[in-house]
């Protein structure tokens, strides 16, 4: 048995949501991914912490573990994210793209983006992913 995670998008409302991550419970999911952004909404607009927040309270304690995605770019960007979107487990997109240190526990010792740039572009070489 293999266990599937599953990514959404915010529906335009909180219930849709909520409806459809249980369906996907339904369907065997073990964990649900809610990117904090309806499918219209592109990076420029703002993440919708407080209707995640909102989901959070009304999916409780709910044996399939919620996640959090949005607008999260750096190390403070996770406690503020934990803080206000009330749900401790994050998965981070762009801001990793952006600075992959942002992984790192002690904030103080970020890698410079230039040394990422390049162990980026080396690791794409190794493993042949295309930069595009």
């Amino acid at each position: 048995e293999i266990p599937i995670t599953a990514k959404i998008r915010l529906f335009p409302e909180v219930k849709q949501t909520l409806e459809f991550m249980n369906m996907l419970v339904g369907a065997g999911v073990r964990a649900i991914a809610v990117h904090s952004r309806q499918v219209p909404e592109r990076p420029r607009d703002p993440a919708r912490w407080l209707e995640i927040k909102q989901i959070a309270e009304l999916w409780g304690d709910n044996s399939v573990p919620l996640i959090h995605n949005g607008d999260v770019f750096k190390v403070e960007d996770i406690e503020r994210s934990r803080k206000e979107a009330g749900i401790n487990t994050i998965m981070i997109a762009r801001g990793a793209l952006k600075d992959p240190s942002i992984f790192r526990e002690d904030a103080t010792k970020l890698v410079p983006l230039e040394e990422s740039m390049k162990q980026y572009t080396r690791l794409s070489v190794e493993f042949h992913n295309p930069i595009s």
